[in-house]
């Protein structure tokens, strides 16, 4: 349960669930600490003479926003859970992690002006930035086992990164430029949604040890956008002169809104994971967001980060970059090429779609141009064997449509068709037509045949132009324009 205070004074040892109050005092050898999962919220000022505790358990961590300012002597702890591998940290505190339970002799950071890593070690008094530290006794030891480890200091309550930049000139905001890894600076959640960028990409990527995987949010609200304290992150810089600036009292938070999920975007989330071991997966997001463009979206996209080699990749492409949050407009239809890879020959995957929406639904299509068939992910999961597949381009393909381009007389029937590149694709699901035929402007049939699939693509004409085709059954026909362009 909660509790409320007008003022609060720790005069002695407490421990506190989740404590709301005006503002705190601690006097000198008095200490405060917040069990693990609850937080403490001032909506003043801090005076700490005392010690104040933020527990955290191998599941949970506690918190502490405050919206005024923070004084005194005294000192905040914050804890975390690292479990053994790699990980990207942060300090809370002013100086950075100089006072930590873990070897910061042992700590990373990158130089995001020169793009690599710092000196080993170095920059450990730095605020609000981000650290790569290993948990392993035997590969540069932060910790050398599991285990939970702290930082001390006084609490920052603003922070501004000012982010390095580097890049190729050619490229300037592509998928290699402009890389910070920096950190939440508080001793609370940060809200990524309420920050304001300037020249920085909206998406950031956390390294998840647990499934040797990134995780990414980005301004389509993919996932949560609430980064936990001590949580380091990347995010990318699009120019020089890019920076962040926040405070603990407007971009912090203690609790987890439930309702930033009705802002959201239609999201289709591409899942692949090994039928043998359904742990070892990934996803790629597409999302249909009025106004977003086939290029990088800086605003909504976010950049295919490789996982770790035990796990699969899977992205779709712009401008043959690697993508792992795509952002498009879907009004009619839409192809996207889809990559996978994948460190073992022969693996079976199953392939399978949810439909985050505002209640509209999607038709869409996975195309194997190795097997050379299409599969309605719609309806069911698609499996497929991983190799056999020579070509530069991508083996597999996503059709995604929204809106018929062409409607039959019969109620209920409905048919689709678009171009892809040299190919004519034509979607008739639940439909009663059984054969087909494309005919020139000026009546000359081009060419015709059965239709055997509720999806099939046949050969385009050579030359770019209008065409009519036209869909026939036993009861009805019907006729659908098509412009082809090359």
């Amino acid at each position: 349960m909660n509790t409320f205070y007008t003022s609060l004074t720790i005069l002695a040892c407490t421990c506190v669930q989740s404590v709301f109050a005006q503002d705190l005092t601690l006097s000198s050898g008095a200490s405060l600490t917040v069990n693990s999962g609850s937080f403490m919220q001032l909506g003043g000022n801090l005076t700490n003479a005392g010690t104040i505790t933020l527990n955290a358990s191998t599941t949970e961590y506690s918190q502490l926003k405050l919206s005024g300012t923070a004084t005194g002597a005294g000192t905040v702890v914050q804890k975390q859970y690292l479990e053994a591998g790699s990980h990207t940290i942060s300090s809370p505190v002013s100086t950075g992690f100089t006072t930590t339970s873990g070897d910061n002799t042992k700590l990373y950071a990158y130089d995001a002006n020169v793009g690599n890593w710092a000196a080993i070690g170095s920059n450990i008094s730095t605020a609000g930035l981000g650290f790569a530290a290993r948990v392993d006794a035997t590969q540069i030891p932060f910790l050398t086992a599991a285990a939970t480890v702290s930082v001390t200091g006084t609490p920052n309550t603003s922070m501004t990164h000012t982010l390095g930049y580097f890049g190729s000139n050619s490229l300037a905001g592509g998928s290699g430029t402009g890389w910070n890894l920096i950190g939440n600076p508080y001793t609370c959640s940060l809200d990524w949604s309420t920050v304001s960028l300037t020249n920085v990409t909206s998406a950031f990527y956390i390294w998840d040890e647990a499934t040797s995987a990134y995780k990414y949010y980005s301004a389509g609200g993919i996932s949560s956008p609430l980064i936990p304290p001590m949580q380091g992150f990347w995010v990318q810089a699009t120019s020089s002169g890019a920076s962040i600036s926040t405070t603990m009292a407007s971009n912090g938070t203690v609790t987890t809104p439930q309702t930033y999920f009705k802002t959201l975007p239609d999201n289709l989330v591409v899942k692949v994971s090994q039928l043998s071991d359904t742990t070892v997966q990934d996803r790629l997001w597409v999302s249909n967001i009025l106004g977003a463009q086939d290029g990088f979206d800086g605003a909504f996209d976010a950049w295919k980060m490789t996982n770790g080699a035990s796990m699969p990749n899977v992205y779709t492409y712009v401008d043959a970059e690697e993508i792992a949050i795509n952002a498009v407009e879907i009004q009619g239809s839409k192809i996207l090429p889809m990559g996978f890879d994948f460190s073992t020959p022969g693996s079976k995957f199953r392939v399978h779609l949810d439909q985050i929406t505002q209640g509209q639904t999607y038709q869409v299509y996975l195309e194997d141009k190795l097997t050379q068939s299409f599969h309605d992910l719609t309806t069911q999961d698609v499996t497929f064997t991983h190799g056999g597949w020579s070509q530069e381009a991508p083996r597999f393909a996503l059709h995604f449509s929204l809106n018929t381009v062409g409607e039959d007389e019969i109620p209920g029937q409905h048919f689709i068709v678009y171009q892809d590149h040299h190919l004519i694709i034509m979607n008739c699901p639940d439909c009663a037509f059984t054969e087909y035929r494309l005919y020139a402007m000026n009546g000359q049939e081009i060419f015709g045949g059965q239709i055997t699939s509720e999806m099939l693509s046949v050969e385009a004409p050579q030359k770019g132009g209008l065409y009519i085709l036209e869909l026939v059954g036993p009861h009805s026909s019907v006729r659908e324009k098509i412009v082809i362009q090359y």
